[in-house]
């Protein structure tokens, strides 16, 4: 039988749909447990990645899977896409009604605590920049004077990478925090000056009551301190399939001290749990185990 030696398949075009095919089978299993991407939502990740790469020199989507993705599956290139691939929009002060009212719980905890005693924890889970426990901590900081890190602890955590990296700055633009109050702004935020006018910092005191961490929700193991007063998942159950929903609400209530609370989005339904009963639509309280 006579050999034919077969043709080796041309390369894709740069930057073309073949190009980007590797890193689209790639982003739809790092997606395992997330709510699918959708077509326009590829696209969107497809312009903004194709911006960033040229921007680096990078000759294709291939190119950048092969020699960045492929080969380091913990690298700055993973890390690039999930930080695309995440949508990280939050506001201050967002959803203000059951932020508040928890933030009332805990202020009544906090001064009933005795000198000397381990300072109440909270942690926001999927905080993208900060904006959440930042406005957590302010409003605790107009029920509790003199409030300092002895007294309450926040972690604030998010996959992204980036995010991490601009909520542990605190610098915000003014159009990022139009829907803050004057009287907030003066009193929480310090106001750029001559090069960095527009630009707005977080108050030293705000800041020293969150510590930022990145890592994924989905790990087994999850570095943040155990026996929580507090936990904000707000906004971001609505990302994870029923199952993954499910397994981290669970894991959640583990993590809370019994009286705990737990608070998601006003738009996330999840079902009262043995030891999780709902206290108002968005808001549940830790309970004994029946």
């Amino acid at each position: 039988m006579m050999n034919v030696r077969r043709r080796a398949a041309p390369p894709a075009e740069p930057w073309s749909e073949a190009d980007f095919q590797p890193v689209e089978a790639f982003l739809t299993e790092a997606q395992r447990g997330a709510t699918a991407l959708s077509p326009q939502r590829l696209s969107l990740i497809r312009a903004r990645l194709q911006v960033r790469l040229e921007a680096m020199g990078v000759p294709s989507f291939t190119w950048f899977f092969e020699q960045e993705v492929a080969p380091h599956p913990t690298g700055a290139g993973r890390q690039l896409l999930v930080d695309l691939t995440t949508i990280n929009h939050s506001t201050f002060f967002r959803e203000l009604v059951p932020l508040r009212a928890v933030a009332e719980h805990v202020a009544n905890q906090i001064k009933q605590r005795q000198p000397g005693t381990e300072p109440i924890r909270v942690w926001s889970a999927g905080c993208a920049a900060g904006q959440e426990p930042y406005s957590f901590a302010m409003l605790l900081a107009e029920l509790v004077p003199n409030l300092g890190r002895e007294q309450l602890d926040v972690v604030a955590s998010d996959i992204a990478l980036g995010m991490v990296r601009l909520g542990a700055r605190a610098v915000y633009e003014a159009r990022e925090l139009a829907d803050v109050p004057e009287e907030r702004l003066r009193r929480y935020f310090l106001r750029g000056r001559e090069g960095k006018k527009g630009l707005y910092r977080v108050a030293p005191e705000v800041r020293a009551l969150v510590t930022f961490q990145h890592f994924d929700l989905r790990r087994p193991d999850w570095p943040v301190p155990a026996f929580l007063d507090a936990i904000l998942w707000r906004n971001v159950a609505i990302y994870f399939d029923e199952i993954d929903r499910m397994e981290l609400f669970d894991r959640f209530a583990g993590r809370l001290r019994e009286g705990g609370w737990l608070v998601v989005g006003n738009c996330e339904i999840l079902p009262e749990r043995p030891t999780m009963r709902k206290i108002a639509p968005s808001i549940f309280r830790r309970v004994a185990a029946p």
